[in-house]
Parts: C-alpha cells; structure tokens; sequence
C-alpha cells in the first residue's frame, strides 16, 4: 500500500470513528450492522444476492434503502462542514420565513404523506 493510500485510510477511519462516537447507541448498533451487511455481501455470489433480495418484503428494502442513503448523507455531511453549514442556515431561512410544515407522523412512526 503507498503512502498516500495510507494516509488516505487513516483519514477515512478517523472521519468513520468521529461519526460513529458522535451517535446514539441504537444509531450506532445500526452502522454496525449494515456494515456488517456490507461485508457479509461482498463474499456472496451475485445469485445468492438476488435471491436474498427477491426473498425481502418492499418494507425490508425500503429500510435498507433508508440506511444505506442515512450513511451516504451523513458520510457526505461529515466531510463537507461549509456544506453542512450552508442547509443548516438555509433550512432556518425556510422556518423563519414559513415555508415549512410541520411533520405529521402515524401511531407507527411514518410520516403522514401531505
């Protein structure tokens, strides 16, 4: 491994480590398990995937569609402070100015479509 692959790793485990002790233990139990998700689909055969897949309910997908866009977003957020800092400042633009609603949500957690 070069140099800079190193150093491109170490940076990439400190951001990892940084996000992972800045949640929750349940948000935390979750990355650990979709990265072990990750890992157990990387030593899988395309076909054993797409049966696995086939097997899954749309409500299964969906949450591991959530989780995997959670942690794309939070990995982009992360890296990105000024970006971060610009939609936090926009969003509170948005409230101030009433262009938001409030969020409704189901006695099962979902959001109520509206």
């Amino acid at each position: 491994m070069s140099t800079q692959a190193v150093v491109e790793s170490t940076k990439l485990n400190d951001v990892l480590t940084q996000i992972i002790q800045s949640l929750s233990r349940a948000d935390q139990e979750q990355v650990l398990n979709f990265a072990r998700f990750l890992l157990w689909r990387t030593n899988q055969p395309e076909n054993e995937l797409i049966d696995l897949l086939d097997s899954w309910d749309d409500e299964q997908i969906a949450e591991a569609e959530v989780l995997a866009d959670a942690a794309i977003w939070d990995q982009k957020l992360s890296s990105t402070p000024q970006t971060l800092k610009h939609l936090i400042a926009q969003a509170q633009a948005e409230i101030r100015a009433g262009q938001t609603q409030e969020m409704v949500f189901t006695e099962d957690g979902r959001i109520v479509p509206g």
